[in-house]
C-alpha cells in the first residue's frame, strides 16, 4: 500500500483547526477503506499515533509498531 504524506509545512493553524483538518484526514482515509469491496473482508489494523496527527492503517497487526517506529524517525529528521 502506498504511503499518503500531507505537510502543511509553515502553514499557521490553531490548535483547533489542527484537530479539524486531522480529523477531515482520517475521515477520508477511513471512508475510502469502508466503501470499496477489496478492504470490506479483510481485517485490518489501526492507530492514531500520539506523537503526530495521523492514522496508521495496515493489514497486519505487527507491522504497525514498526511503521510508526520508521515514520516517527523520519519526521523527527524534517522538524
Amino acid at each position: 500500500m502506498p504511503r499518503y504524506i500531507v505537510d502543511t509545512g509553515k502553514i499557521e493553524l490553531s490548535k483547533d483547526r489542527q484537530m479539524e483538518l486531522n480529523k477531515k484526514l482520517q475521515q477520508t482515509v477511513l471512508g475510502y477503506m469502508a466503501e470499496h469491496a477489496d478492504f470490506q473482508h479483510k481485517p485490518w489494523s489501526g492507530t492514531f499515533p500520539r506523537e503526530w496527527m495521523g492514522l496508521l492503517l495496515d493489514e497486519r497487526l505487527e507491522a504497525l509498531e514498526q511503521n510508526h517506529a520508521q515514520i516517527t524517525k523520519q519526521l523527527g529528521a524534517h522538524r
